[in-house]
C-alpha cells in the first residue's frame, strides 16, 4: 500500500503575478524528494498530485505512520534503545539528510521527540473515541440551518451552496485583485496578487507561518525579515486591499503603500517580493489549501467556503434560496470558522509533524525507521 507523506513539491504558479520574470536565482534551485520503491520496503509516496488540506491528518495516521505503535507499546525509553541500534545496524549515509549523513550528528533525541509527538497526535488528539464535540454540534447547528434549504433534486444543501460559492468567490477574488491591479500607482497595483492571499478570514496565517519556517523557504527571505512579522504585515494589509477591491472610502490605503515600500526595502524591488510570493504560492501545502477554496469535496471542504458568504444577504439567500436574515449569515460563517480552525490545527500538526521526520531522514530512511521501530 503506499504510503502519504506531505512534501514541498513545486506545481505550477498559480498566482496572476506579473513579476516572474523577475525571480531570483536563489528561488530557482529546489530539493525534491525523489522516489524511493523496493522489494522489501513499501513505497513511502503517494501517486504525484496535490493532497488537500483537510486530508493530511487522515493521511498522517491511516497511511504515512499507521503502524507506529502506541505509548504502551513502545515507551520513550524504548525508542531510545532502538533507534541507536537501527542507525548503528541499518541507516547511515543512505538514510539520513545529506547535511546529517557523514557528520554523525546525533538522531536519536530529535527522531524520539517527534514520534512522541506523532504518538500524542494520533492515540490522543485524533483518537475517535475522543471525538471533537465543538465539530459535533456545530455540524448539527449548520445541518439544522440549512435544513429547510430548497435543493435540486435529493441534493445536499450544504454541498450544492459550497459549489456555488466556490465559484462565486473565485470570480469575486479575481475580480477583486484586476481592480487592485488598475491602481494608479504602481508599488500598489504590484500588490494584488497579496490580496486573499490567506484565505477568508486569513484562516491560513498559521500554516503558512509553518511553511515560512522551513529551511527551503525561510533561505530564500531577507535576513532581516523575521517570519511573524512578516506575516503579520500580510494579515494586516488586506484590509486596506480590501477597501480597494471593494472600491470602499480609502482609510487604510496608507497603510498599503507603507507595506509596499517596506517589501522594496526589504527584497530589494517588487519583482522579488512577488517571486518570493510566488515561490509560496507553488508549494504543496499552499496549492493543497487552494484546492480546498476551489473544489470542495467534502464537509470540511464544504464549511471551509462558508467563511466567506457574500455580504448583501440577498445575494447569498438567493443563492440556494436560504430563508433568514444577517443574523443567521453570521451564525453560519461563525460556526464554519471555528471548525475550520480546529480542522487545521490538526492539519498543520499532521504535516509539520512529517516534514520534522524528513528533516532527518530521506524517504525510504524514514520508512526503514518506521518498519524497525513496528517490530
Amino acid at each position: 500500500m503506499t504510503l502519504f507523506v506531505p512534501t514541498m513539491i513545486l506545481l505550477p504558479f498559480v498566482l496572476l503575478s506579473t513579476c516572474a520574470a523577475h525571480s531570483p536565482a536563489s528561488l530557482a534551485h529546489h530539493n525534491l524528494h525523489k522516489r524511493m520503491a523496493g522489494d522489501m520496503m513499501e513505497n513511502i509516496f503517494s501517486p504525484p498530485s496535490v493532497t488537500r488540506t483537510f486530508s493530511y491528518a487522515d493521511n498522517f495516521k491511516k497511511q504515512t505512520f499507521r503502524h507506529l505503535p502506541p505509548p504502551d507499546k513502545l515507551s520513550e525509553r524504548q525508542m531510545k534503545t532502538v533507534i541507536p541500534e537501527f542507525f548503528n545496524k541499518n541507516c547511515f549515509k543512505n538514510c539520513l539528510k545529506d547535511d546529517r549523513a557523514g557528520a554523525e550528528q546525533p538522531i536519536t533525541e530529535p527522531t524520539t521527540r517527534n514520534l512522541i509527538s506523532i504518538q500524542q497526535l494520533i492515540f490522543v488528539e485524533m483518537n475517535p473515541l475522543r471525538p471533537d464535540h465543538v465539530i459535533l454540534q456545530n455540524n448539527k447547528r449548520i445541518d439544522k440551518a440549512l435544513g429547510s434549504a430548497r435543493t435540486t433534486g435529493n441534493g445536499n444543501p450544504l454541498a450544492e451552496l459550497a459549489d456555488k460559492l466556490a465559484s462565486f468567490n473565485q470570480r469575486d477574488l479575481q475580480a477583486s485583485r484586476s481592480a487592485i491591479r488598475s491602481h494608479e500607482d504602481q508599488l500598489v497595483a504590484s500588490l494584488a496578487d497579496v490580496y486573499g492571499f490567506l484565505g477568508p478570514e486569513n484562516i491560513f496565517a498559521p500554516h503558512l507561518l509553518l511553511i515560512l519556517g522551513r529551511k527551503r523557504i525561510a533561505d530564500t527571505l531577507p535576513k532581516k525579515i523575521e517570519p511573524k512579522t512578516f506575516l503579520k504585515g500580510l494579515q494586516f494589509v488586506q484590509t486596506g486591499l480590501a477597501e480597494l477591491a471593494n472600491e470602499e472610502p480609502l482609510y487604510n490605503i496608507h497603510f498599503v503603500k507603507q507595506f509596499a515600500k517596506e517589501q522594496v526595502e526589504m527584497f530589494g524591488d517588487s519583482g522579488t517580493f512577488n517571486a518570493f510570493m510566488s515561490e509560496i504560492a507553488r508549494s504543496e501545502p499552499y496549492q493543497a489549501f487552494q484546492m480546498e477554496l476551489q473544489s470542495p469535496q467534502d464537509t470540511a471542504g464544504y464549511q471551509l467556503q462558508l467563511i466567506q458568504l457574500p455580504r448583501a444577504a440577498q445575494k447569498w439567500q438567493n443563492a440556494l434560496q436560504l430563508p433568514g436574515d444577517n443574523a443567521s449569515r453570521i451564525n453560519l460563517q461563525d460556526w464554519a470558522l471555528e471548525n475550520t480552525k480546529r480542522r487545521l490545527v490538526l492539519a498543520s500538526r499532521a504535516w509539520e509533524l512529517t516534514e520534522n521526520m524528513l528533516d532527518i531522514y530521506t524517504p525510504d530512511g524514514l520508512q526503514l525507521l518506521l518498519n524497525k521501530i513496528r517490530v
